[in-house]
């Protein structure tokens, strides 16, 4: 009786969903969704693409019906939250909780608020944070769709620090009030495709290499930067990624201005920043259903577009030579590779390379500082004697001047902060972490981490002062962070999150001037929030 009622749903949801829209929408990147099919793929039910994110919600779709037809496999927590997704994603109802929803044939729209409301208390100091917002949604046919994703944010009463240069807290344009700052996070996207090629003009958050902590590559640190987006899966074992983005320099270039009401008392000199790009790839091969390997490079160049960076499958520091760039307008380039191997079952290995300058001639002399490369290496393990538990181990270093450059307009950074790994160069992490779900929308969790932050002397001393000081990896003055987590995250219906959160936390910085007085010393925090939407 189980087994034909299980085959009459999974038809369908199978003819709902052939019959509908097919959304290329990428899905918000903090659904729980992704935690799930990782999930489910380390335990070798279904397979997933492991080294970018976020995923299309057609995607997500075609996964969740392969799940429904091997439901025998899954656990019976497993079970229920397969339903609870399923009834999300396939859901045909125009209303549901604090939104609206259409779906026609040819036709998709769906619109709902994006909120936040956040308690913190730190030492006994209480303070506030707060987010409102609006998800509109829509997709056309099989192919077109369009998107946006706009939150008015404010943290109040010293909630959060305005310096997040060495913190996981996502970078941003803060405005400062009287008792706080306000920023906004706007995201959108209009894009055409199907199921092998996708291109897409967005404004979002992209994560390409492995990474629970953190990731080398390309991460959320930083607020979204503009870019144009090309996939390509031409085959199962085979995926192709080209992006092509601006990125705010910061840096004002002084010979371009103009009065902005000239004959006006209110005239004055307006500035522009130099313009600041940057272009990446990854190719990604699945020699088995467990491993996936990616390689790939990236190239940031300032001030002139430059047409020759539009070709997706090039070797772009190569590419900058070829055109004669030479040292006048040369770019920085970088070099990454990623590897996940699901093998065996219920373990999950995985491990990111990034290099931004290496010499084989001086590494063989056994001269490695002047190799600026980073690495990140993780284990994880899930159902290990427990059923439902999750336990992830990871590592990163990162060595000095890695993500910096001679010219400070094509440093690996947007707005300041770094696109890759939010604990910059010259810095180490360990983070060990246990989750165990009580029920399908109720886990709590626990997680140790340890950070080391060295010196961040002059970058003169990475090129022509190089012979002048000792660099060495941690050099002083260290940063030294420890971070002890418990949080408590119930899910009663899907996108309405409450969190009960404590955290320790211990800093000590031998420079001074670095790290805020607020932030040295011991911390005890205590958070409630309440989240609808899957706010950023």
């Amino acid at each position: 009786m189980k087994g034909k009622l299980s085959l009459l749903i999974f038809i369908i949801f199978y003819f709902n969903y052939n019959f509908s829209f097919s959304q290329l929408i990428p899905e918000n990147l903090n659904n729980n969704i992704y935690e799930f099919l990782e999930r489910v793929d380390t335990k070798h039910i279904i397979k997933i693409e492991t080294e970018a994110k976020p995923y299309t919600i057609e995607y997500i779709k075609q996964k969740l019906l392969e799940l429904n037809n091997k439901k025998n496999l899954l656990t019976k927590l497993e079970k229920d939250q397969l339903k609870f997704y399923v009834n999300k994603y396939f859901d045909t109802g125009e209303f549901y909780i604090f939104g609206f929803k259409h779906n026609s044939d040819d036709f998709y729209l769906e619109l709902s608020p994006v909120i936040n409301y956040s308690r913190r208390w730190n030492n006994g100091r209480a303070s506030f944070g707060r987010v409102g917002g609006l998800k509109l949604f829509t997709s056309y046919k099989n192919n077109l769709f369009i998107y946006t994703h706009l939150q008015d944010r404010g943290d109040f009463k010293g909630f959060t620090e305005l310096n997040r240069e060495i913190s996981e807290l996502r970078g941003y344009e803060f405005q400062k009030q009287e008792d706080g700052f306000e920023y906004s996070d706007v995201i959108s996207g209009i894009g055409y495709g199907d199921e092998k090629i996708n291109i897409m003009l967005g404004k979002d958050y992209n994560k390409w290499g492995n990474g629970s902590f953190g990731q080398l590559i390309l991460s959320d640190k930083v607020n979204s930067f503009p870019f144009i987006k090309f996939e390509y899966k031409p085959i199962e074992w085979l995926r192709f990624r080209y992006l092509f983005g601006t990125l705010n320099s910061k840096v004002i270039d002084s010979n371009s201005y103009y009065y902005s009401y000239p004959g006006s008392q209110l005239s004055e000199k307006r500035y522009e920043f130099i313009k600041k790009y940057i272009v990446t790839n990854l190719l990604t091969i699945s020699p088995f259903k467990f491993v996936d390997f990616s390689a790939g490079n990236s190239h940031i160049f300032s001030r002139n577009f430059r047409l020759e960076m539009l070709l997706p499958l090039s070797f772009y520091k190569y590419l900058d030579r070829d055109v004669g760039k030479g040292a006048i307008e040369d770019g920085n380039g970088q070099l990454f590779f990623d590897l996940s191997v699901r093998y065996p079952s219920k373990f999950k290995f995985y491990g990111t390379w990034f290099i931004d300058v290496i010499s084989l001639r001086k590494t063989l002399k056994k001269n490695y500082i002047e190799n600026w490369f980073g690495y990140t290496a993780g284990v994880k393990i899930y159902d290990p004697l427990i059923k439902n538990l999750n336990v992830n181990v990871e590592y990163t270093k990162i060595n000095p001047w890695v993500y910096e450059h001679k010219d400070i307009t094509t440093t690996y950074k947007h707005l300041n902060y770094t696109l890759g790994h939010w604990i910059g160069q010259n810095a180490d992490l360990f983070d060990i972490s246990l989750k165990y779900f009580i029920m399908y929308n109720l886990s709590i969790d626990f997680l140790v981490e340890y950070l080391r932050k060295g010196g961040l002397i002059d970058v003169y001393y990475a090129y022509e002062g190089r012979d002048e000081v000792q660099v060495y990896f941690l050099y002083p003055p260290v940063r030294k962070d420890l971070r002890i987590k418990f949080n408590i995250q119930y899910e009663p219906v899907y996108s309405l999150i409450i969190k009960f959160t404590y955290e320790h936390n211990r800093i000590k910085d031998e420079d001074q001037r670095r790290t805020p007085l607020s932030l040295i010393g011991n911390h005890d925090i205590f958070t409630i929030s309440f989240d609808y939407g899957f706010p950023y």
